[in-house]
């Protein structure tokens, strides 16, 4: 029976990319049958792999949208090498009714075509912004005319709204119903990282201020009755999240002393836009995120093609994510460092029971590493007049060279 393992981490440059190919290449050695799927937009694995031409391809979800709505024939020879990352709910937003029609059309037979799935058509409808709300992810989206152009005006949808209502009430009661001080404490730091979610998530909502005002009117009702005298305005705000974010409201109370996160008082944010030619799914749209990038992908493409023989899987994988987290810096100089120049450096040497692991690990630069492990004299003045280090590099050496059990240079 096949198992299926999953790289997964929120985090970007983490080494999932590197850790998925080189568990499938470990896999391969022991004569297992193994397929890698390559679900990230950017195609790292796959170009792991050698197939280097995936981000020539046109053949997107974007384009294909774009040949139906401009009734262009899509090539008999089409192939999709980039898809979406899975997802139930999406929007499509268009300039007419005409065009949104034509649209959804397109949609529903390229993913019944190409993906064998059905939409629903209870959820999925054609709907005019001007006129009704549109639920999404928790919002309802609506448009207003102001001046010359129309902007969004957007809630938390009733069905959210409700959601919230009832998950704050019922943390109110886990509250009330407290068996001594400390359970008391832990349900209230509860209480309000629930609260403070729900601010973090819907303050990008226009009317995200008037949401929580009606939600704070039923909530503060609930809060007085069932804690009845125990809160107070008084009470003392110690430095952290709660002080920085909600220290200026005058809706702040105390529960025995300690702060509980007002409900009504939102600070609404306005959503990041990114330029439309900046994306995942489009050529020129991934070369633009290439070149924001803050590392060489060319080098970093070249360390996942070329594990060192005889290395662990652990070591290669952590050697790429270092290189990432160091942004393809010298640790020790914080210059930048090619692929020949990369020296992976174990701290506690594997001579003295140094692993493998991430902790352990560091990358430096070839002149750098020479330095660490260097006990003549001469060896020593030459790459140190070379490198030419500073006070806090000298540092950051002798401390490596410390952990290598070689002795501090002292200049």
């Amino acid at each position: 029976m096949a198992k299926i393992i999953s790289v997964v981490n929120q985090k970007g440059g983490t080494g999932k990319s590197a850790c998925a190919a080189n568990l499938g290449v470990g896999l391969a050695l022991m004569n297992k049958k193994v397929l890698v799927v390559d679900a990230d937009p950017q195609s790292d694995v796959s170009a792991g792999f050698g197939f280097r031409d995936c981000d020539n391809s046109n053949e997107t979800l974007t384009t294909l949208m774009e040949m139906v709505l401009n009734d262009e024939d899509i090539p008999e020879d089409c192939f999709i090498q980039h898809a979406v990352r899975y997802a139930d709910d999406f929007k499509i937003f268009c300039a007419s009714h005409e065009d949104a029609v034509r649209a959804y059309k397109a949609t529903e037979l390229w993913l019944k075509d190409r993906l064998g799935l059905q939409i629903s058509p209870d959820k999925s409808k054609v709907v005019n912004l001007k006129r009704q709300y549109s639920d999404f992810l928790g919002f309802k989206l609506k448009v207003r005319k102001k001046g010359k152009k129309y902007v969004v005006r957007s809630h938390m949808s009733d069905k959210a709204y409700k959601k919230a209502h009832d998950k704050v009430s019922e943390e109110v009661k886990e509250l009330a119903h407290s068996s001594d001080d400390n359970a008391q404490f832990m349900q209230l730091q509860k209480y309000n990282s629930v609260v403070a979610g729900l601010h973090e998530y819907y303050c990008i909502s226009t009317e995200v201020s008037h949401d929580f005002s009606r939600l704070a009117f039923s909530i503060n009702k609930q809060l007085r009755n069932r804690l009845k005298g125990d809160l107070s305005k008084k009470g003392q705000l110690r430095n952290g999240f709660i002080k920085e974010k909600y220290g200026a409201s005058r809706q702040m109370r105390f529960l025995h002393g300690r702060p509980v996160v007002p409900l009504g008082y939102v600070q609404p944010k306005n959503a990041q836009h990114k330029r439309k030619s900046i994306n995942k799914y489009t050529v020129k749209g991934r070369e633009q995120i290439h070149k924001n990038l803050a590392i060489d992908t060319a080098t970093m493409f070249w360390l996942m093609r070329n594990p060192v023989k005889g290395r662990t899987i652990e070591y290669a994988d952590n050697r790429i994510s270092l290189y990432a987290a160091q942004y393809g810096k010298c640790a020790v100089t914080g210059i930048p460092m090619d692929s020949h120049d990369i020296h992976c450096h174990h701290k506690v040497p594997v001579s003295n029971g140094g692993s493998d692991e991430y902790a352990n690990i560091i990358l430096v630069s070839k002149a750098v590493h020479i330095l660490i492990h260097a006990s003549s004299e001469p060896t020593i003045e030459k790459y140190l007049k070379s490198l030419n280090l500073d006070n806090k590099q000298m540092e950051k050496l002798n401390k490596l060279r410390t952990m290598a059990e070689m002795p501090p240079i002292i200049l």
